[in-house]
């Protein structure tokens, strides 16, 4: 445990030394991954798959403030969706410029969630989405975590029935709306995510601020059963079959990086829970006071080490340089 301490105290140095690096090279990182996902699954304009393009919009989206990156990636998909399909273009321009007037008008920021849950999907791990959210923010970014969920099944959606999108047939634009969204809402594994995600979300975040031992182990515990239990309960209403196997090690992958990710940021130590009380004029004060877990990191010096035939020959150096010193007087 005290080498765990020693390198998480090591990791808050790095990080204090050159965060200014380290937030960009994230943001590219994850930018990147963005974009060619993106090209992977919906990629039919040919102007924006070269990957020079997608690597020169990560650098770019570097240096930019998180809400400017998450336009700045909306307009790209934007392109590539109006490429196959003018009405998903339309629909998807209304709504999710909705969900961000909505979401900035109580809380900007954490928009890079609507980011990171498509991704998080493709790598088989949403279920982390959930519980890192609640531990470290507010229940007002069920709103991002949300419209994440919804996108990632509509580019699933648009993959899937890309033919259909791009069909011309002389139809009524009213007709291939109702069609166009009664294809996609259909999809009962939305609801199902959207529900279980924003529960848990309130969930983990009032359980993680009681004020009891060891609260953010046991939300992290609640987090998990509760997305076992919702996610269960909304296959049996919606008779829907998933993945068991897959949504099992998922949540347990995620409850592991959970526990990290707790462990890093909120580490304190309930043994030494100290209670104190105080009084003004018109309230008494019950102040409970849990300290963190803090370590020095462990100076090394390094030292000269001189082997005893290194001293033995270095002692008849100096004799002989004290008989030739002697001589030379003489």
């Amino acid at each position: 445990m005290l080498r765990l301490l020693i390198l998480r105290e090591k990791i808050r140095i790095f990080y204090g030394k050159y965060g200014m690096f380290i937030i960009p090279a994230f943001k590219f990182c994850l930018v990147l991954s963005i974009l060619m996902l993106i090209n992977l699954n919906i990629g039919y304009l040919n102007l924006l798959k070269d990957p020079m393009l997608a690597v020169s919009l990560a650098l770019l989206c570097a240096v930019l403030p998180f809400s400017a990156v998450t336009v700045l990636v909306f307009l790209y998909l934007l392109a590539n969706i109006f490429s196959v399909s003018v009405e998903m273009f339309l629909a998807i321009s209304i709504f999710f410029s909705a969900v961000g007037i909505l979401y900035y008008s109580f809380k900007p920021g954490n928009s890079y969630l609507l980011l990171v849950v498509p991704l998080l999907f493709v790598l088989k791990i949403p279920y982390l989405i959930p519980l890192v959210v609640g531990l470290g923010s507010g229940i007002v970014s069920v709103i991002p975590v949300s419209a994440g969920v919804l996108l990632y099944y509509l580019l699933l959606y648009i993959k899937n029935n890309v033919g259909v999108l791009t069909n011309e047939l002389s139809v009524d634009i009213s007709v291939r709306y109702l069609e166009m969204f009664n294809r996609f809402l259909v999809n009962k594994e939305i609801y199902i995510y959207m529900f279980a995600f924003a529960a848990t979300i309130v969930l983990v975040n009032i359980t993680r601020s009681l004020s009891v031992d060891y609260s953010w182990e046991i939300a992290i515990a609640v987090g998990v059963t509760s997305l076992l239990i919702f996610i269960f309960v909304g296959e049996f209403v919606m008779n829907v079959t998933l993945p068991v196997m897959e949504l099992v090690v998922g949540l347990s992958v995620s409850a592991l990086f959970a526990y990290i990710y707790k462990f890093f940021v909120f580490n304190i130590d309930y043994t030494r829970t100290e209670y104190t009380q105080f009084e003004d004029d018109e309230y008494y004060y019950y102040v409970k006071a849990v300290p963190k877990i803090s370590v020095k990191v462990p100076e090394y010096k390094t030292e000269k080490i001189i082997t005893v035939k290194n001293a033995r020959k270095n002692r008849k150096e100096e004799k002989l340089e004290k008989s030739e010193k002697v001589q030379s007087d003489n």
